[in-house]
């Protein structure tokens, strides 16, 4: 998110934020906020809609589970509005580099964030969310129910044909197959989730290019909705680390699995914990805090692709980084047992597929001067 902010604020501007004009301002603010995130709000009220009548039929936790995700973001959104004001402060200081980096951070605060036009427009999107994930979270929680998994020897043939005949994790092996670098790559897989958020969070405050917010959104549900959902229930699979215990006779990722135990006695991989969790969950047939199994197509390299283009629209910089982000995640999402290869290669190709018809959207949503 990049602004330009005053060099000098008025010190009466922390005083004056919440003060009484500050809310008159704020609610004069609103009503065009609502306006402009309209398309997209429509779009969580009617996926929610469908969601709890897909969650009734499947008997998967219903109302019970719409506020699943509250608790959450209630930490969640305030600690990642933290870790963006203060990556916007290091923008700032490595540009200016001011005498007194405390003074600037409390300026960035009030200039950047705590503006009646900044908060409004970004409100309407963060009370929504918590929403949208638990919906989500309903759906993917009745895949098995609606169609039981049945792709995954297929999966895993396709992954042999397009590699001559070999496994892509025993490809990887050789050069991954080391307990400190498989503890690494399972670490940076598990910041996927918090690097949504921030980026969730940086997409609802940001000002500078209305279409690419628009986008980023339209882009993100769009996935979450088509791929994660739709595209997971007609190809209803559980990825390599599951494969043993729903396909059953001979699993060929067996010594995979047994090498990601041996490791993890070594240096903790983080990725067996969330497999253990998902797997409990699936047992228990329950809609809990991130659960649902599917691997078809990977959400992780979707959504790691979108920060990609969203990055690289931003700044080469960033970009870059989450460029290599993304490329740890597709290779983590084979060495770590949760996809096949091919589950990442529909991932790219839906997302640009998403990305081009949501740029599309914005550009019939969204009104720029």
């Amino acid at each position: 998110m990049s602004v330009t902010i005053p060099a000098q604020l008025p010190s009466s501007a922390a005083a004056a934020a919440f003060s009484p004009s500050w809310l008159a301002r704020f609610r004069g603010e609103l009503p065009g906020s609502l306006r402009r995130s309209a398309p997209i709000l429509s779009l969580i009220a009617v996926y929610f809609t469908i969601g709890m009548i897909v969650a009734d039929i499947a008997d998967i936790g219903g109302i019970t589970s719409v506020f699943l995700y509250v608790p959450l973001y209630v930490v969640l959104v305030p600690n990642m509005t933290v870790y963006l004001l203060i990556c916007n402060v290091i923008r700032v200081i490595a540009a200016e580099r001011p005498k007194r980096p405390l003074v600037r951070l409390k300026q960035e605060f009030w200039a950047v964030l705590a503006t009646p036009q900044r908060l409004a427009s970004a409100l309407p999107i963060l009370l929504f969310l918590p929403l949208f994930g638990s919906t989500f979270t309903m759906v993917k929680s009745t895949i098995p129910t609606l169609n039981p998994y049945g792709w995954d020897q297929t999966f895993e043939q396709w992954d042999r044909w397009l590699l001559g005949g070999a496994a892509p994790w025993e490809l990887l092996h050789p050069l991954l197959g080391h307990p400190w670098i498989t503890a690494a790559i399972s670490w940076v897989y598990n910041l996927w989730f918090p690097m949504l958020a921030f980026m969730m969070t940086w997409q609802a405050f940001a000002q500078g290019n209305p279409r690419l917010r628009a986008q980023y959104f339209y882009a993100t549900f769009l996935t979450w909705i088509l791929l994660g959902n739709i595209a997971a229930i007609f190809l209803s699979s559980v990825g390599p680390c599951y494969f043993g215990r729903v396909v059953g006779g001979v699993d060929p990722y067996g010594p995979l699995m047994a090498y990601l135990r041996e490791a993890d006695q070594h240096m903790t991989v983080m990725s067996l914990w969330a497999q253990d969790m998902l797997w409990a969950a699936y047992q228990q047939n329950a809609a809990t805090l991130g659960s649902g199994i599917s691997a078809m197509p990977s959400l992780h390299v979707a959504m790691a692709l979108i920060f990609v283009l969203v990055g690289w629209r931003s700044s080469r910089l960033l970009g870059l980084f989450f460029a290599g982000f993304f490329l740890v995640i597709a290779i983590g999402s084979i060495h770590l047992g949760w996809h096949y290869a091919v589950d990442g290669l529909a991932a790219v190709l839906g997302v640009l597929a998403i990305w081009f018809a949501s740029g599309w959207l914005a550009r019939l949503t969204i009104r720029t001067a």
